[in-house]
């Protein structure tokens, strides 16, 4: 009677993970399969091959997504399924490729905020400003970002945009109270109000 309902479940989950991943590859509602994925995983613990599989096709959708669930996700294969060895195999690779693509990402980002730097040595604020914008955009959540954030209100403030580089340097302490940027950037506050 047990080996039957563990027979039935099992085949259930197989089905439930073959029509999510239909539902994936052919109509691409990725945040629908997502949950339907997430349901397998809570679902069916105990089912090791399934739940591995549903969260790496899970972790593809994030990725789809630009998500950095993605990379979490497949760590999370690598390091609690081992003997699932098709999915870890995967994983790893996907793990590869998304480090490889943030260093570049990063690399690019560097470069940007150094082209600004370099711009506002030279007084050209407005091209300094869309230099840091571009380190932004492809690395929001970082301490680079943050910097080229403080250099968009310094260029803001150096080409008397007073009321502009205000918002800048208040949205930047009110995102980041207790990063180290803050203190200088109060001070920023300060100087701007004076001028």
């Amino acid at each position: 009677m047990i080996s039957m309902l563990a027979s039935g479940q099992e085949k259930q989950s197989e089905k439930l993970l073959r029509e999510a991943i239909y539902q994936e590859e052919v109509n691409g509602d990725l945040s629908e399969v997502i949950k339907t994925y997430q349901m397998i995983i809570e679902q069916y613990p105990d089912n090791r091959p399934i739940t591995a599989k549903a969260l790496l096709h899970q972790g593809m959708c994030y990725e789809k997504l630009g998500l950095k669930q993605a990379y979490k996700t497949y760590k999370e294969i690598i390091n609690k399924y081992p003997e699932q060895k098709n999915e870890v195999i995967v994983a790893k690779e996907r793990v590869i490729q998304l480090e490889a693509l943030v260093s570049n990402l990063n690399k690019k980002a560097e470069q940007h905020l150094k082209e600004g730097n370099e711009l506002f040595s030279q007084w050209e604020y407005e091209s300094a400003i869309k230099e840091y914008e571009n380190a932004i955009k492809l690395d929001p959540n970082s301490l680079l970002a943050m910097n080229a954030k403080y250099y968009i209100g310094q260029s803001q403030f150096r080409a008397g945009k007073y009321d502009a580089a205000l918002a800048v340097f208040k949205k930047l302490i009110d995102e980041n109270p207790e990063s180290t940027i803050a203190p200088v950037t109060e001070l920023m506050v300060a100087q701007v109000k004076y001028a």
